[in-house]
């Protein structure tokens, strides 16, 4: 079998990405536009007068992620992270002492980031749920809660809580609602009402397929009242462009949280991707990820494999996670790299994530391969 493997190497096997969730791949379009953009500094030697066609191109992309989502009246800002941005605002939020603090059973390291800001402000802080990520509305009840901070779709298991549901419950009882929601937008279905979430957080690098340092936030109005601003840069000041100004007046709207100077080339790559998304109908594409990863769970089953991620078609996002046997997962993780997938090892299972450019019968066909030598 190695022989087999290193001849098809020789002969220039094409490898299969299936790591979206870790770093999504540029379009043809998005690329041709990013390389467009930067040849018009090139020209101009690095300068565009006025910044104004970065600006405009910024501006455009606040405009096309409100299209995305149905946002009519929520402030969308610019981040270079979504642990920036959950840092940058989350930190600055002012509750009682003693605020009660829900979070998910498991969670990416950016909640714990700011999991220890909350601590350092006497919070009471509790985890509910399942150990995949997942809250209902049922974990809710009965409990005295301030503030829900979860994941819209685990980074690893791939479990997608109902944000309908959640937040007309955090509406109803007052709770401030945050959503990481890195993993979902771009893959799953938007299925809920933008504008009873109070702070939507996601980036552009994973299923959008832009750059990285493309983050975004959707921060709703009634919330703003529960800010207290104590880090500030140079977009907190609305007289910002009057450089020999002493003594600025600061900036009124949630815009003064962007701080300072963002990549202009990743909010391009931004407003392109989301371009695309919605002309190819963002609806099918989430039907086909959905489809495309039931497809890989079913084969998987069948073949003996701990499958960790949702069984049923409906419940399935963009991941696949899963483990054999008494087998380590760093061993299937180089096993896959040999027959040319691409994966990622990630709270010791095997995370497949294939964005849908991915032909599934053969990312289906090379995992069989290499599953033969272990079961």
């Amino acid at each position: 079998m190695k022989l087999i493997v290193h001849l098809k190497f020789t002969m220039g096997i094409k490898m299969i990405y299936a790591n979206t969730a870790s770093i999504g791949r540029l379009s043809e379009t998005t690329r041709e536009e990013v390389s467009n953009f930067v040849n018009a500094y090139l020209k101009n030697d690095f300068y565009i007068d006025d910044y104004k066609i970065a600006n405009e191109k910024k501006e455009q992309c606040r405009q096309i992620i409100s299209q995305l989502f149905g946002n009519t009246f929520s402030s969308v800002l610019f981040f270079s992270s979504t642990t920036d941005a959950l840092s940058i605002l989350l930190s600055q939020l002012k509750l009682k002492k003693g605020s009660v603090i829900a979070l998910p059973n498991n969670y990416f390291p950016s909640i714990e980031a700011i999991k220890l800001s909350f601590e350092k402000k006497n919070y009471e802080l509790i985890e509910i749920g399942s150990s995949k990520g997942e809250i209902n509305v049922d974990d809710l009840k009965n409990k005295k809660i301030d503030f829900l901070l979860i994941e819209w779709v685990n980074y690893w298991s791939g479990s997608k809580n109902n944000l309908k549901k959640l937040s007309q419950w955090c509406l109803k009882n007052n709770v401030i609602f945050a959503v990481d929601a890195v993993q979902g937008v771009g893959c799953c279905e938007i299925d809920f009402d933008i504008h009873e979430i109070d702070f939507f957080i996601s980036a552009g690098h994973k299923w959008l397929r832009a750059l990285e340092g493309s983050a975004f936030a959707i921060v709703s109005q009634r919330v703003s009242a529960y800010l207290e601003q104590i880090i500030y840069g140079y977009n907190s000041f609305s007289d910002k462009n009057n450089f020999d100004k002493k003594g600025r007046e600061i900036e009124t709207s949630l815009l003064r949280f962007e701080l300072g100077t963002l990549s202009t080339v990743s909010f391009v790559s931004l407003f392109h991707a989301i371009s695309e998304l919605l002309e190819n109908d963002h609806l099918k594409i989430a039907k086909k990820i959905r489809e495309n990863s039931f497809a890989l769970t079913d084969f998987l089953l069948g073949y003996g494999a701990i499958v960790h991620s949702p069984f049923n078609e409906r419940d399935c996002t963009g991941i696949v996670s899963f483990t054999l046997p008494n087998i380590e997962p760093l061993e299937i993780y180089n096993r896959l790299l040999e027959f040319g997938v691409i994966t990622k090892v990630r709270n010791d299972r095997i995370r497949v994530s294939p964005d849908i450019t991915v032909d599934i019968n053969e990312l289906i066909q090379r995992i069989g391969l290499c599953l033969k030598g272990f079961l």
